[in-house]
């Protein structure tokens, strides 16, 4: 598949989908977090709910990204699970529920001589996932993101971006698009290069983060790996950053249109590997 017909296929799938969770591996690096919330940012702006998961903390030293506060260690917000604390579950009788117009109750029925829970032994909890696709920065294993992997793989539809050659411990099934480049300097570099090429909004915050990955990754654009086209980008990005609006980047696929949003409808899962 030629790189035209990759980015069609990540722009349908970008499209198609409601709501996007970008992936970061296990203790990720400055650069694979600039260029996650570069996705994160730029598909917030092209209005897709979007939000970010990493199995580790942030560094101190992110604190420099644009939205590094958004990154969560957790999969989402999308269910409410309540625990009782230091309360043994074999004093529970029952757990009833009763509706009354728009007010529910929960009722937590102890067994006969033994005290009910007290409201401070109630502690809530946010957790579950609705996205409909995730962009996982890297090789996402399940010995990387634990627990969290079995919940991964019931997202139907996943792109896999990974930096220089596939490597051969690639979970083929954790990825139904893949985005491979194994000339760019860095993640961020492969991603600056995505958004632009795919019309994704590209604002000042988003080519700060990428300006910010590339530099460290490549030690101030000292290392080896950084090209022309490297200079090129951290060009068009300085302008992005100056003005506050990316420049027109058409693309060829599209008719030199920015993408349009669809319905959405139900993924196929085909992998689709894309040379960039």
């Amino acid at each position: 598949m030629d790189n035209n017909q990759g980015k069609s296929r990540f722009q349908d799938t970008i499209s198609r989908s409601n709501s996007v969770l970008i992936v970061l591996p296990q203790s990720p690096d400055l650069d694979t977090v600039a260029a996650g919330l570069s996705i994160y940012l730029a598909l917030s702006s092209y209005g897709k709910t979007s939000s970010v998961f990493c199995p580790s903390d942030m560094l101190v030293e992110f604190n420099r990204l644009v939205g590094v506060d958004k990154v969560s260690r957790e999969l989402g917000e999308k269910n409410l699970t309540i625990t009782l604390r230091d309360y043994p579950a074999a004093n529970i009788d029952r757990v009833s529920y009763n509706i009354e117009g728009d007010k529910m109750e929960l009722s937590i029925i102890p067994k006969a001589q033994v005290n009910a829970p007290t409201p401070e032994q109630i502690v809530g909890k946010l957790g579950g996932m609705s996205a409909d696709t995730a962009i996982l920065m890297g090789n996402v294993t399940r010995e990387g993101m634990g627990e969290a992997y079995i919940e991964l793989e019931k997202i139907p539809s996943k792109v896999t971006i990974l930096h220089g050659s596939r490597p051969q411990a690639l979970d083929r099934r954790m990825g139904t698009v893949e985005i491979v480049d194994a000339n760019a300097s860095s993640v961020s570099e492969l991603v600056g290069n995505l958004l632009f090429d795919t019309n994704l909004p590209v604002s000042g915050d988003v080519a700060n983060n990428i300006l910010m990955g590339i530099t460290v990754a490549t030690n101030n654009f000292t290392d080896s790996r950084v090209r022309p086209e490297t200079f090129e980008l951290a060009a068009k990005l300085a302008r992005v950053r100056g003005n506050g609006v990316a420049p027109a980047s058409p693309d060829a696929s599209q008719g030199g249109q920015p993408m349009q949003a669809e319905p959405a409808e139900p993924m196929q899962a085909e992998p689709v590997v894309e040379q960039l």
